[in-house]
C-alpha cells in the first residue's frame, strides 16, 4: 500500500467532503504564503497566520450554515487534553499572579500557537500527498537565497533590506551576526535552522533517489542553511546543531553516519581555520568567565530563587524579568540581565510553576514520539527512504534542534520560531493522519509505479 493510495480513502470522511476544491486550494495558498512570510517578515508571518485562521473559521462555519455536520475529531489535534492543560495552568498563574491587564494580555499571547495549531492541522491534512514533495523541492530557492544573504551580511556588514545597518551586531573585527531577513540573529538561527533541519534530512535520506539537478539544488539548499547558522553568531544554535546530529545516528545507516560525519568534522575545521571570529567565539562556548555566559549563569541563579518561592503556580509566563531585580540584590550580583530567563524549561518552571512546565513537557513529548512513530512506521513499510518517511525523521530532527536551542534562550516567546514550531506540528500530525492504516509491507513510496 502506498501513501498516494492510502491517503485517498483517509480522508474519505464528512468533513473533507463537505470542503470543495476552491475552499481546500484557498486555504492550502493561504498556508504556503505563510509559510514563506517565515522566512522574510515577522509581521507578514503575524497577518498571514490570522488570516488562515480566520478563513479557516469562515470555511467551518459556512460548511455548517450549509446544514453539513461538523466531525469535531478531524479538527482534534490527538493532544487536545495536554494543550488544554497547559492553557489552564498559564491561566490560573496568570490570574494570580499577574495584576495588570496590559500583562496578562501579554502572557496569552504567548499561548497563541494553541490557536493556530488547529487551522494548521486541518489545512495540512486536507492538502497533504506526494505531490507536496515538490513544495518542498521547491523551497530549495528560498533556503539558498536566504543562505546567500546571510553569508553576505555576515562578511559586509549591509542589511540590503533594512536602511540602516545597526540590527548587524559585530561578531569579529571585519564580519557580523547576519540576520537573514529578519531583525535579530537569534530569530533568525532558531528559525531558519529549525526549518532547515527538515530539510537537511529529507535531502539525506532521498538523495539517491531525486534527479541530478535536484541533488545539486538540493546540494546548494543544505549549503545555504548550515552557513546562515553559522554565520548568525548564535552559539546556541551551534551546539544545537550538534545535539541533533547525534540524536540522528541511530535512524541513519552505517554508511550516511561515516559521510555525515566526515562531512561535518570537515566543514567545521575548514570554517574554524578561515573564520577568525567564529573560532574566537566557539572558543569561548564554555567560558564561564564569558560576559554573556556570566549573564546567563547569574540570570539561571535568580530565577531559581523566584522557582523556589512560587512553585506551584510560577509569576506569570514571560513575567520573571519583573521579578529577578529583588533575587540579585539578595544574591550580590550587580549589573544582572533583567530579560526572559534565557531558558524554556526554566522560565516555564519560574512563569507557570510545575503544572505548566509539566503540561509543555508533555505536548513537546508527544509531538517528538508521533513523528518518531510515523517514521518508525514508514520504515516497516518501506524498502527505501520514501518522502513521508524522510519527513517524519525531519520533524523529529527539527524539534531536537529548537528545543536544544531552547536550553540558551526562551525561543517560545520568539514569534517566528512559536509560528514555525506550530506549522511542523502540524505537518506532523498530518504524516500521522495519512499513514494511520498502514501496512507493513516492504513496498517503496518513491516507486513510480506505486503512485500511479
Amino acid at each position: 500500500m502506498s501513501v498516494a493510495n492510502l491517503h485517498a480513502p483517509s480522508l474519505a470522511n464528512p468533513v473533507h467532503d463537505s470542503i470543495s476544491t476552491y475552499q481546500r486550494r484557498t486555504l492550502g495558498a493561504i498556508l504556503l504564503v505563510f509559510l514563506v512570510t517565515l522566512f522574510f517578515s515577522r509581521s507578514a508571518a503575524e497577518i498571514s497566520v490570522w488570516c488562515m485562521f480566520v478563513g479557516w473559521i469562515a470555511v467551518l462555519a459556512t460548511n455548517c450554515y450549509r446544514g453539513r455536520r461538523l466531525n469535531v475529531s478531524q479538527i482534534a489535534v490527538g493532544c487536545d487534553k495536554l494543550l488544554l492543560l497547559l492553557f489552564s495552568a498559564v491561566c490560573l498563574s496568570t490570574l494570580l499572579r499577574v495584576p495588570d491587564l496590559a500583562d496578562r494580555w501579554s502572557v496569552m499571547r504567548e499561548l497563541r500557537i494553541i490557536a493556530i495549531l488547529y487551522p494548521m492541522a486541518y489545512i495540512v491534512r486536507l492538502n497533504f500527498n506526494q505531490r507536496s514533495e515538490k513544495v518542498l523541492i521547491a523551497f530549495s530557492l528560498v533556503f539558498i537565497v536566504v543562505g546567500v544573504n546571510a553569508v553576505f551580511q555576515h562578511f559586509t556588514g549591509i542589511d540590503l533590506v533594512r536602511s540602516h545597518n545597526d540590527s548587524l551586531r559585530p561578531l569579529g573585527v571585519a564580519t557580523y551576526r547576519a540576520t537573514g531577513f529578519l531583525s535579530s540573529p537569534l530569530n533568525f538561527a532558531h528559525s531558519f535552522g529549525f526549518l532547515g533541519t527538515i530539510y537537511i534530512v529529507w535531502y539525506m535520506l532521498r538523495r539517491q533517489q531525486l534527479p541530478v539537478g535536484t541533488q545539486f539544488l538540493g546540494a546548494f539548499a543544505v549549503a545555504g542553511i548550515l552557513l546562515g547558522v553559522l554565520a548568525s553568531g548564535s552559539r546556541g544554535a551551534w551546539l544545537a546543531s550538534a545535539v541533533t546530529i547525534l540524536a540522528l545516528l541511530p535512524f541513519l545507516k552505517r554508511r550516511t553516519v561515516v559521510s555525515l560525519m566526515v562531512c561535518t568534522v570537515a566543514a567545521a575545521s575548514l570554517i574554524l581555520i578561515c573564520s577568525t571570529s567564529i573560532r574566537n567565539r566557539t572558543i569561548r562556548i564554555f567560558d564561564v568567565q564569558e560576559y554573556s555566559n556570566v549573564g546567563r549563569l547569574n540570570l539561571w541563579r535568580a530565577n531559581w530563587e523566584v522557582i523556589k518561592d512560587f512553585p506551584i503556580l510560577g509569576v506569570g509566563l514571560g513575567q520573571t524579568s519583573q521579578h529577578v531585580g529583588k533575587y540579585y540584590e539578595e544574591l550580590n550580583i550587580s549589573n544582572g540581565m533583567h530579560v526572559h530567563s534565557h531558558n524554556n524549561l526554566v522560565e516555564f518552571l519560574a512563569g507557570a510553576g510545575i503544572i505548566g512546565l509539566l503540561s509543555y513537557l508533555l505536548v513537546c513529548f508527544y509531538f517528538l514520539a508521533v513523528s518518531l512513530r510515523v517514521y518508525r512506521r514508514c520504515s516497516r513499510a518501506e524498502t527505501q527512504p520514501g518522502f513521508v518517511g524522510s519527513l517524519a525523521l525531519g520533524c523529529f530532527a527539527a524539534q531536537i534542534y529548537i528545543h536544544g536551542c531552547g536550553m540558551t534562550d526562551f525561543n517560545f516567546s520568539m514569534a517566528v520560531v512559536k509560528y514555525a514550531m506550530g506549522f511542523v506540528w502540524a505537518v506532523t500530525i498530518g504524516l500521522e493522519f495519512a499513514t494511520r492504516d498502514l501496512k507493513s509491507k516492504r513496498q517503496s513510496y518513491s516507486d513510480p509505479k506505486s503512485l500511479a
